[in-house]
């Protein structure tokens, strides 16, 4: 079985994905839960950080990422998805 990334892992990739691919200003209204993810090195959507749970921020980058497209885009929105 293979271990699941951390939702601080898929945060950082998206956003390096969006740079790479010139989309970060498409990110603007999922940054804020983009860093809060960031700060959650574990893969469990119940982990509370004072300000919510990994799957509340997940679920909010989430419906703010409808503007961010790709190949990219698809594959770590598809794996954030998974870890809900």
């Amino acid at each position: 079985m293979t271990e699941k990334r951390t939702f601080a892992a898929i945060a950082q990739d998206i956003v390096a994905d969006a740079g790479f691919t010139g989309q970060e200003k498409r990110l603007w209204s999922a940054m804020p839960y983009l860093r809060d993810l960031a700060g959650f090195h574990t893969s469990d959507p119940e982990a509370d950080n004072g300000w919510g749970s990994a799957r509340y921020m997940s679920l909010y980058a989430l419906s703010n990422l409808a503007t961010y497209k790709g190949e990219g885009a698809r594959r770590l929105k598809s794996e954030l998805k998974s870890m809900l």
